[in-house]
């Protein structure tokens, strides 16, 4: 195929957020740089003016700054970005708190919920300061088991804010598929979900959940009831239900952490053997989602963004 399937029109790469990127970076490093095969030239011949620029653009808030960009090292995986900075993930998701809406939410029987910045702030405050309650620190790992769900956010964002550690399996996984994973990293909270709903089929997880609540070192199992229809469901011992979280008004303590503090341990798919933890970094995750969102993808505030997946995958 010689011709490309689309191209976009001169007006729209005048008007896109790659085209204003490069004019700001051109006025701002005295560069001429056209257009996007001289930007990426440039963004891998200097790779820290680069990044050092990416994170100026797509303004992130720091806590401290970084002493240098870039610090090479003998063996790549030593080489350290941003070092001497800290900042909080949470923090550089959440500073928008207005009526505006954040997340959609809908399922298979056709329940949708709109969530505006300003309930996201305070469903993120409300279980990250039960989570400090419970003396989780940025030293600890909070799990979910959940379908991609409104909670499921806000688990992630509410324990960002503490510098704690997150990682998902997804509610279709058997017992020992989801040990394989959280059986390595010894999670302190575990949110679950009594039921899901896939292919028209409700499939309960009570079980499940009281088995690895016997298996994990849990301080605390919580369980998600925002779409719960069995009320009557017994109860598993030290767990508590997301509805009897006590409310607050309180701001969010946003604990800042180093650039390559852990955010996320993904996991391989587990087909070469048990599945491998993956580490990803605040900072390097961070920027790394600004850039594509903002350049790449030309999302703004406007956009609506649809995003169709389980938890088990990234």
């Amino acid at each position: 195929m010689d011709a490309p399937l689309w191209s976009p029109s001169q007006s729209q790469i005048q008007q896109s957020a790659m085209q204003q990127f490069i004019e700001w970076i051109n006025t701002k490093h005295a560069l001429q740089i056209q257009d996007y095969t001289q930007l990426h030239l440039w963004s891998v011949s200097e790779t820290a003016l680069f990044w050092q620029s990416v994170s100026q653009w797509c303004e992130l808030i720091f806590h401290s700054e970084a002493q240098a960009i870039f610090k090479p090292a003998a063996h790549m995986i030593d080489s350290q970005w941003f070092p001497g900075s800290s900042l909080n993930f949470a923090e550089n998701c959440l500073h928008t708190q207005n009526d505006s809406v954040a997340i959609i939410e809908t399922n298979e029987k056709n329940q949708t919920k709109k969530i505006s910045y300003r309930e996201l702030y305070q469903a993120v405050s409300q279980l990250a300061l039960y989570l400090r309650q419970l003396g989780i620190t940025s030293k600890d790992r909070v799990a979910i088991c959940l379908p991609n769900n409104a909670t499921a956010i806000i688990t992630m964002l509410a324990t960002a804010s503490i510098g704690a550690t997150f990682t998902s399996c997804a509610p279709e996984f058997g017992l020992d598929a989801i040990l394989d994973r959280l059986g390595q990293i010894q999670p302190a909270v575990l949110v679950g979900v009594l039921e899901h709903t896939y292919d028209s089929k409700t499939h309960c997880h009570i079980k499940k959940l009281q088995q690895l609540n016997e298996a994990l070192p849990l301080k605390k199992l919580i369980i998600d009831d925002t779409h719960t229809e069995d009320t009557h469901a017994p109860t598993i011992p030290n767990s508590i239900r997301l509805s009897e979280l006590p409310t607050t008004d309180q701001p969010i303590i946003f604990s800042p952490q180093a650039f390559n503090h852990p955010l996320y341990i993904l996991f391989s798919s587990g087909t070469t053997g048990q599945p491998k933890g993956i580490v990803h970094s605040v900072g390097g995750t961070l920027l790394q989602h600004k850039k594509e969102h903002q350049l790449h993808c030309d999302i703004n505030d406007n956009s609506v963004v649809f995003f169709y997946t389980t938890t088990g995958w990234m």
